[in-house]
């Protein structure tokens, strides 16, 4: 490896830049995505993104070039690793293989000077899906590795990766603010606020039916939903669902948000609902609400239970493993009987305090870099 190592994260769907943490309601991959970039940026590395950004320039300490650059062979040369996040095609892979295979760019080749790396820029695959499929996902040999962010995404997709493949497993993090919510007890902070956060696949369309429920039973519980409500793309879904949501009783607040703002609004929350049916590889609004005192109320599904590690309460679900969303229902009777048993319970400091102990080791994206630099290298 480089003694200052380039690396481009490529991301063929969304569009941002390293400031967007800032400005945007991200979703988890491409926060993933900033805030990786600039932990590697502060070991020393150069991050470029390229993605569906036309706006040229370096944002947050990571360079944003557009996503005609695919096509050049000259900038791709440049770069020690590209790092392909979320989805791709054959055509994509195959063509980034051809274009770095055969030039190194004079820069790189000054980097690498009295190295014994060969010129070949590296093709990795950062996989967040549950499962490789056709055409988006798919374990193609042109990949030198792979790296999955929980061990359950591992095992349900290890019968397909490539023989002569690199593998790890490297979790995600959470936003870095969260690290630094609590300087004394962590209950002082909290008042009887549950909080959803993330998208409508997650169980959101759950919530008309658990909210009143709970509220029936615990009348001094209010409910914070952070999403955007998007219904199947539909501007009108989106919009009923939101006014439904906010006509609910206890309701206080229905959008998304900053990335930026969300330390501070979960800090004051003191349980997280996720009666999620979606098979999550890694779920970074569960470990950031862990991160901030919150009591996980969630479903046992596909990752999840490693991702809380066995804080908070777990509702056993049909077809946990299952890698498709339609094989899975959550029995909301049942997500609200144990959701109402865990918030009447009295919380235990000690108990919290190891939760928020146990994210901020775990899911801390300086450690991720160093982990991410020993594999790449």
């Amino acid at each position: 490896m480089a003694l200052m190592p380039h690396f481009a994260f490529i991301d063929i769907a969304a569009n941002y830049t390293g400031s967007s943490p800032l400005t945007d309601a991200l979703g988890g991959t491409q926060a993933a995505v900033c805030h990786l970039g600039a932990a590697l940026v502060k070991k020393g590395a150069s991050v470029t993104l390229i993605n569906q950004n036309r706006n040229a320039g370096v944002f947050s300490g990571l360079t944003s070039v557009p996503p005609e650059k695919l096509d050049d062979s000259e900038t791709l040369s440049q770069f020690d690793a590209l790092i392909i996040n979320g989805r791709w095609t054959k055509k994509l892979v195959e063509t980034l293989r051809k274009k770095t295979g055969a030039q190194t760019s004079p820069e790189r080749l000054f980097r690498e000077s009295g190295t014994e790396r060969t010129a070949n820029t590296k093709i990795f695959a950062w996989m967040h899906e549950a499962a490789f499929n056709d055409p988006w996902i798919l374990p193609l040999p042109d990949f030198d590795g792979f790296v999955f962010v929980s061990n359950w995404q591992k095992q349900t997709n290890a019968p397909l990766i490539p023989a002569n493949a690199k593998v790890a497993v490297i979790a995600n993090g959470i936003e870095p603010a969260f690290h630094s919510l609590f300087s004394g007890a962590i209950l002082a902070d909290k008042a009887p606020i549950a909080i959803y956060a993330g998208s409508t696949k997650r169980g959101l369309q759950y919530l008309p039916t658990i909210i009143p429920a709970l509220k029936k039973q615990i009348p001094e519980l209010s409910f914070e939903v952070y999403s955007d409500c998007n219904v199947d793309n539909d501007p009108t879904a989106q919009l009923q669902m939101r006014f439904e949501l906010l006509g609910l009783p206890g309701v206080t607040h229905v959008d998304a948000v900053p990335q930026k703002d969300l330390p501070a609004k979960f800090k004051r929350a003191s349980w997280f609902l996720s009666p999620n049916p979606y098979p999550e590889t890694f779920c970074i609004c569960l470990a950031e609400a862990m991160g901030a005192g919150c009591v996980p109320i969630i479903t046992a599904r596909a990752a999840l239970p490693e991702t809380a590690h066995g804080f908070g309460a777990q509702l056993p679900v049909s077809n946990a493993n299952s890698v498709n969303m339609e094989s899975t229902s959550v029995d909301v009777n049942a997500f609200i009987q144990l959701a109402a048993e865990t918030i009447k319970l009295p919380r235990d400091e000690a108990q919290l305090k190891a939760q928020v102990d146990y994210v901020n080791a775990h899911y801390n994206w300086d450690k991720h870099a160093a982990s991410w630099l020993a594999f790449l290298g």
